[in-house]
């Protein structure tokens, strides 16, 4: 996977990580979501085509899913 990055004892043994020590008990580093699955998901939601997701537009999306 593309978005995979390095585990949290890689990222602790190098020495640059300075956030909460909490989260280098952890197995895996939160995953980012994909921009191209972002975008998928904007253009399914945007029913009129005008590229902006509107309130209404997302309260119908929730509602069929």
């Amino acid at each position: 996977m593309p978005y995979l990055t390095k585990s949290m004892k890689e990222v602790a043994l190098s020495g640059t990580y300075t956030g909460p020590p909490k989260y280098l008990r952890q197995r895996q580093m939160p995953l980012e979501i994909p921009m191209e699955c972002v975008r998928r998901l904007a253009d399914t939601m945007d029913t009129d085509f005008d590229e902006r997701v509107e309130i209404d537009e997302l309260k119908e999306f929730v509602a069929k899913r």
